[in-house]
């Protein structure tokens, strides 16, 4: 039991004397929509309009990005302020685009299809910036830095989500670092992209594939996160055998309090009031409290992790609702793992 100090914590963070800590992931759907680049997102459900001529257009506005621009079909294209240019020519049919990009879905949402993550029904884990091809956004590194200066890796599901095959081209500093595609019909392939810490500028490109017609051709972006590259601290429920519930957290802080909140309440899922689950303060408590320590507390292990494992009586068809907070002892700073479901069998 960690009892005083953990419950103290608790209190702090669902009061709103403390957020969670600074997220590892900077998420650039978001702040396409003027957010912060958090999960969920500040942003709103916007982006940008057309830009007709195939010319860079500087955001002043947007404190994170740099530019966006449609990619000639001849000849280079500017895709930084700074100047840097890259040619499109052998991969887009036309320097034409119908907007974007956007955050949050347009024409088609392919969230759940084909392998596809939840990118809309998950805030707090997901999200997706779309655009109807062709049409390019460059994001200003440095001032990203500025607010998360341990990003390393850029990770992407880079797809297309109409029956015209989209394309899609990742460039640090002007040169081409990625691609993928052409994809259609809700296809995508994940991307992982390493970001030298000099590099100054990131640009994302979603072109027609050079299929002669941008009708349709509806490009997607699930989850665009910049990361510093780590396995965020997670919380999973599992039934080894039958009748068995197993809880373990993996790559959390080690030596860390937590608290590990159940319930049997589906609420608002995944946008419950406690770190996406509804739980009722008295049940809070009593976990948060209690003297027999794992599964609803304790400390993390050496490698960050902990184990409980409960041999039998579980009965099928339970739906657990859970969440862990690693929190910092020092600050009492709350860390929380995405809300997961679980149904038992």
């Amino acid at each position: 039991m960690i009892t005083r100090f953990v419950w103290v914590s608790v209190i702090v963070a669902v009061c709103g004397m403390a957020t969670p800590a600074a997220a590892q992931i900077f998420d650039l759907a978001d702040v396409v929509g003027g957010g912060n680049g958090s999960l969920p997102g500040t942003g709103t459900p916007t982006g940008f309009g057309t830009n007709a001529a195939a010319v860079f257009a500087p955001q002043p506005g947007n404190t994170y990005v740099d530019g966006i621009f449609v990619p000639l079909s001849g000849g280079t294209t500017q895709v930084t302020s700074s100047g840097l240019t890259y040619d499109f020519s052998p991969f887009v049919s036309t320097p034409l685009t119908f907007g974007g990009p956007f955050n949050g879905p347009t024409n088609n949402d392919p969230s759940t299809l084909n392998g596809n993550p939840n990118y809309t029904g998950d805030p707090f884990n997901h999200s997706i910036m779309t655009a109807h091809s062709n049409v390019g956004i460059t994001f200003d590194l440095q001032a990203i830095r500025l607010v998360n200066p341990s990003i390393t890796v850029f990770n992407v599901n880079a797809g297309g989500a109409c029956s015209v095959r989209c394309e899609t081209f990742v460039l640090i500093d002007g040169g081409l670092v990625a691609q993928a595609g052409p994809f259609g019909n809700n296809n995508f392939q994940a991307l992982s992209v390493p970001v030298p810490l000099t590099a100054s500028f990131l640009t994302l490109v979603m072109g027609d594939g050079n299929s002669g017609s941008i009708n349709c051709a509806h490009g997607y972006l699930g989850d665009p996160f910049l990361s510093n590259g780590s396995p965020p601290c997670a919380l999973s429920l599992s039934q080894p055998f039958p009748g068995t519930l197993q809880v373990e957290n993996i790559g959390c802080t080690p030596f860390n309090p937590y608290v590990t909140a159940y319930t049997f309440n589906p609420g608002a899922f995944p946008l419950g009031w406690f770190f996406g689950i509804d739980i009722s303060w008295t049940v809070l408590i009593a976990q948060a409290t209690s003297p027999l320590g794992p599964p609803t507390n304790g400390f993390f292990d050496t490698n960050g992790g902990s184990l409980w494992i409960l041999p039998g009586g579980v009965p099928a068809g339970l739906s657990i609702y859970a969440v862990t907070i690693d929190i910092d002892p020092v600050t009492g700073q709350p860390n929380p793992t995405p809300a997961i479901s679980f149904t038992t069998t």
